[in-house]
Order: C-alpha cells, then sequence, then structure tokens
C-alpha cells in the first residue's frame, strides 16, 4: 500500500513539474493553490476508481 502512495506522490509531484514547465507557470502572479486543487481532485479521482474496482471485483 505504501507504494501505491509513493507512486501517486511522484505521479502529482510530475504533474507540477510539468505544469510549471510546460505552461510557463509564474508563482508571483499565479498561485499555488491552483495546482494543490488540481492535484487533490486527481487524488479523489483515483480512490474513486479504485474504490468502484474493489466493490465490482467482490
Amino acid at each position: 500500500m505504501r507504494k501505491v502512495y509513493l507512486y501517486l506522490l511522484i505521479g502529482i509531484i510530475a504533474i507540477v513539474l510539468m505544469t510549471v514547465i510546460v505552461f510557463n507557470y509564474d508563482p508571483k502572479t499565479e498561485t499555488w493553490s491552483g495546482l494543490l486543487l488540481g492535484a487533490l481532485f486527481g487524488f479523489l479521482f483515483y480512490r474513486t476508481i479504485k474504490s468502484r474496482r474493489q466493490k465490482d471485483v467482490k
């Protein structure tokens, strides 16, 4: 289970870095809350899919 959270953390960090690099994210003019909300939405989406898969298996 810890590996899942480790990979999820690495994925969130990769998304943040790609957003900073590709979209030229400027923290002086924009806040980091948008990125954190996106990461939270991704995490909740992942948890929803995971729980539905577990319900389908049973």
